[in-house]
């Protein structure tokens, strides 16, 4: 007889096969006896028909294990299969690989003696994980081969259950140590570029702390040569011309006028000179950097038509003259980008003392900027002041936003001999 093509063909089969037939007796008739021979075929065909699907489905069990054997054989990764005693109960071809372990060595071996003895609380952390949540858990371990190599590996723990359905752990791993050391590698490499930027950084910023002190000392003999000298020959003119204005300009009025303007030319020069001068090399850093910015602040107040204001608190630290004059070019400049930039109608300079760290302070009631502009779109000034904070071993902090003014900040270590006693105001 054909097996049933439906389920419900199947189920009536089963309930035939489920029910026995009669039992014969003596006193049957005919006709019962023939009811329990037709009975009895009956039921003799439905267990044939229940054998044979038996056998059907005992070929495609044995036809799904062997696939799964292959597979679990020739997967790519290493699996074991470790009962609640902790030991390994079944494994593959890659495990034993992995492991360098020839046959059943494997078997009813402690799968945590595979790890390396500090690795272990780890595959245990990962267990516990596993039992809280019922989730797959993952981990990177050190394994040890049979010739007690250690090789990293990345761990892979699931639930499962034997034929008799108690639990079982599957873990699952596969050999990484390539990863591991193309990482390394990898890590070690941007490690030894980022500190080949770091020093080239450093070069670069030394280079430019050496030009500027040689710009520095340009300026400073360049402001003497201009003081001195020329500075010298327009007085002399002057004297000249007054010599002259005395002994002659009395006869001829004409003279006169075109001696008086000479000297105001003259004079126009000689104020021209001291500007330049002062420009290379603030004659008020010989008095110290506070006189220097008292009267920077001063000379911006004038020219640009806004209040400056500078203030000194706390007791004043000695300073090398290299680092004065980069703090006072910090603010030049600072105060040069708010006359020329800021709109700005008040701006003030604060210097303050405190814990070894002298606090330079620039604010202006201006219309802003925006700091986070990407560094080609930011001013020179700007990159300027900041290569010399760092010239300095400092960091210049900006704040500003639109609208809203600009707050220029810079700490900088000092040493805690001062050269004045109290703060000043000066306005």
């Amino acid at each position: 007889m054909p097996l049933p093509a439906d389920p419900a063909g199947l189920a009536t089969t089963a309930l035939v096969s489920d029910r026995a037939p009669a039992q014969w007796s003596p006193g049957m008739t005919d006709a019962q006896a023939q009811r329990l021979f037709q009975d009895m075929g009956a039921h003799q065909q439905a267990l044939k028909l229940q054998i044979e699907e038996l056998q059907r489905t005992q070929a495609a069990l044995r036809q799904s294990h062997a696939r799964y054997l292959d597979l679990y054989q020739r997967a790519p990764v290493g699996y074991c299969t470790v009962n609640a005693q902790g030991l390994i109960i079944e494994f593959n071809q890659m495990a034993a690989t992995l492991l360098q372990v020839a046959g059943d060595d494997l078997l009813q071996h402690a799968f945590v003696l595979n790890l390396v003895a500090d690795q272990r609380a780890g595959f245990a952390d990962c267990c516990q994980r596993l039992r809280q949540t019922g989730q797959t858990q993952t981990c990177s371990v050190q394994m040890l081969r049979r010739d007690a190599n250690a090789f990293w590996a990345s761990l892979s723990v699931n639930q499962a259950a034997d034929l008799a359905g108690a639990a079982t752990l599957r873990v699952a791993f596969e050999d990484i140590s390539s990863s591991i050391r193309e990482r390394c590698q990898g890590e070690a490499a941007r490690a030894a570029m980022h500190l080949e930027l770091h020093q080239s950084h450093q070069r670069l910023r030394d280079m430019a702390a050496q030009n500027e002190q040689r710009l520095e000392q340009e300026r400073k003999s360049i402001a003497r040569e201009v003081h001195d000298e020329l500075g010298q020959v327009l007085t002399a003119l002057r004297l000249n011309l007054s010599a002259v204005k005395l002994r002659f300009a009395t006869q001829d009025e004409a003279l006169l006028a075109q001696v008086t303007g000479m000297k105001a030319l003259v004079d126009r020069a000689l104020d021209g000179v001291r500007h330049v001068a002062g420009h290379l090399r603030p004659a008020e850093l010989a008095l110290g950097l506070p006189a220097a910015l008292a009267g920077l602040c001063d000379v911006v107040a004038r020219r640009a038509g806004m209040a400056c204001q500078f203030s000194l608190h706390g007791a004043m630290p000695a300073l090398e003259e290299a680092r004065a004059i980069v703090i006072y070019r910090i603010v030049q400049e600072s105060l040069t980008n708010i006359s020329r930039h800021a709109r700005a109608r008040h701006a003030s300079v604060t210097l303050s003392c405190h814990d070894h760290r002298l606090a330079l302070t620039v604010c202006d009631d201006g219309c802003g900027f925006d700091p986070q502009l990407p560094a080609g779109q930011r001013s020179f000034g700007l990159l300027g002041m900041c290569e010399r904070a760092a010239v300095l071993g400092s960091t210049l902090h900006i704040r500003s936003a639109p609208g809203h003014g600009c707050q220029i900040e810079l700490l900088i270590p000092v040493s805690s001999t001062p050269t004045n006693p109290t703060g000043a105001h000066h306005d």
